[in-house]
């Protein structure tokens, strides 16, 4: 199975990482990085060596990448979108072959990330597993219905943003109490890797009940953030309504 990226950005590099195979590569800006990869001048180099292509770009440049690969034969291949927002009809316009639409997450690049797919009418059962097998080099896959594509870009395709912000601003605010800024941060990521792995195993509620005790210092602090919940929403809807502004 020949595969090809038009783009290659971070997310396109941290799924062709995972691949361990090389790989074509149309992108005017590219570098390798220690992958395996072979550039190639045009879009029409790129489907011709390619069985899976891999569209990659950022969805502001999608149009024109699309009505270049209109231009081309592409019956029979499987294209796998990653661009936000750009909806799987859009795509299925401008080519013949099989489209599925993913929303991976940047922890993707150690091999942990959560990837959504959306498999288009287009597209047979084939495609589907093609980019099962793909993306699960990458991490964890989850197959959804496409109308949820939007909602899963602001949280999942998001979240690692939010939760790194998050985990930023405790060690941050730890050393302003004079806790050393090194240790501080070193506290705090070890403290999110712990936490990561229990709730693999306990409900949140369970591992809330494990460490509040009544009257004592985390349900103090449990009330201040409970505080956050409508913010929280506000980041979705936000999210979203970014998502559907780029298709």
């Amino acid at each position: 199975m020949r595969i090809g990226f038009i783009g290659f950005g971070k997310m396109g590099k941290a799924i062709a990482k995972g691949l361990k195979k090389k790989v074509l590569v149309y992108d005017p800006n590219f570098t390798v990085d220690g992958i395996k990869a072979k550039p190639v001048d045009s879009i029409k180099k790129l489907l011709s060596g390619s069985d899976v292509v891999i569209l990659a770009v950022k969805p502001q440049v999608m149009d024109g990448i699309l009505e270049e690969i209109r231009k081309n034969e592409t019956k029979g291949k499987t294209f796998i979108s990653i661009a936000a927002g750009i909806s799987i009809p859009k795509i299925e316009q401008c080519v013949k072959g099989g489209v599925i639409r993913a929303m991976p997450n940047i922890a993707c690049a150690v091999g942990e990330g959560a990837i959504a797919l959306s498999k288009g009418e287009s597209a047979e059962e084939g495609d589907l597993k093609i980019a099962i097998e793909i993306m699960e080099n990458t991490g964890k896959v989850f197959v959804i219905e496409e109308k949820y594509m939007d909602l899963v870009t602001a949280y999942t395709g998001a979240a690692p943003a939010y939760f790194a912000l998050l985990v930023k601003f405790f060690y941050e605010n730890a050393s302003l109490f004079g806790l050393d800024p090194v240790l501080s941060k070193q506290l705090m990521l070890q403290t999110a890797k712990g936490t990561a792995k229990l709730l693999e195993e306990y409900e949140p509620e369970q591992i809330i009940k494990m460490v509040a005790t009544p009257g004592g210092i985390t349900e103090q602090g449990l009330k201040v953030l409970e505080d956050s919940r409508e913010t929280i929403k506000k980041v979705l809807e936000k999210g979203m309504a970014k998502t559907r502004e780029l298709g």
